[in-house]
C-alpha cells in the first residue's frame, strides 16, 4: 500500500483522482474537508473509492450519512499514529475484491462459477438459497438489503416467500460462517433486513 499526503483539499482531490486511489483518509477538522468529501462522492465511481473520515464523532462529519452505501466510514479520534495505521490496514485487508471467478470479502471467498464458498481454508456446505443470499450481500458490503430485496435476489421468480423465511435462511448462513468461532460479519437491521459489515474500525483510542 502506497500513501500520498496532501496539505490542502484541492491537492488531496487532485492526488486521489489522478492516482486512482482506492482509500482516502479525510480529516473532518481540516478546512474544506466538507468540500473534499462532496467532490469525491460526486466524482469517483462508487466501486472505485472508499473514504475513511477521521472525526471526533459522527456529528462532526455530515457526509457520514453515506455509510449505509458503504462509501464513507468513520474512524474516531483521539487515535495514535500506530492505531490509525492499524485501522487503515485492517480496513484495506477487508475490502471486497471481485473478478471473473467470484467475490472475496474479509476471509470469505465465493466462487460463482463453481458455486463454492470458503471461510479461511474451510469449505462451507451451503444450500442454493444460502449461496445466493451470501453472494448478494458480498456484492455490496455495507449496504442494508431489505428482506423483500433479498427474496428477489435469492429465490426463483414467481415463488411466494414469507419475509420471516429470510430470517431462517440467514440464521443457517450465519451459523455456517461462524461454526469455528469466526467473527459474525452479518448485521441484522431490526424490522428491515441485513448487511455484510466490515469489522469495526473504532480501534485503540488514545486514553489521553
Amino acid at each position: 500500500m502506497t500513501a500520498i499526503c496532501a496539505t490542502s483539499a484541492n491537492e488531496g482531490f487532485d492526488h486521489i483522482v489522478s492516482q486512482a486511489s482506492v482509500i482516502a483518509l479525510v480529516d473532518c477538522q481540516l478546512p474544506e474537508a466538507d468540500w473534499l468529501l462532496e467532490a469525491l462522492l460526486h466524482t469517483m465511481p462508487e466501486e472505485g473509492l472508499t473514504i475513511l473520515a477521521l472525526s471526533a464523532d459522527d456529528r462532526a462529519c455530515p457526509h457520514l450519512g453515506h455509510r449505509q452505501k458503504g462509501r464513507v466510514h468513520s474512524i474516531h479520534r483521539p487515535l495514535d499514529p500506530a492505531g490509525l495505521l492499524k485501522a487503515i490496514r485492517r480496513f484495506a485487508g477487508q475490502m471486497r475484491v471481485s473478478d471473473r471467478n467470484g467475490l472475496v470479502f474479509a476471509d470469505i471467498k465465493l466462487d460463482i462459477a463453481a458455486r463454492k464458498v470458503w471461510r479461511q481454508r474451510r469449505e462451507l456446505r451451503l444450500t442454493g438459497i444460502e449461496f445466493e443470499l451470501l453472494a448478494t450481500l458480498m456484492r455490496e458490503p455495507g449496504r442494508v438489503f431489505s428482506r423483500k430485496s433479498l427474496i428477489a435476489q435469492a429465490w426463483p421468480p414467481g415463488v411466494f416467500v414469507d419475509t420471516r423465511t429470510v430470517n431462517v435462511h440467514i440464521g443457517h448462513l450465519r451459523r455456517q460462517l461462524t461454526a469455528h468461532g469466526e467473527p459474525d460479519l452479518i448485521r441484522t437491521v431490526r424490522g428491515y433486513g441485513y448487511a455484510l459489515d466490515r469489522i469495526d474500525l473504532d480501534l485503540e483510542r488514545d486514553p489521553s
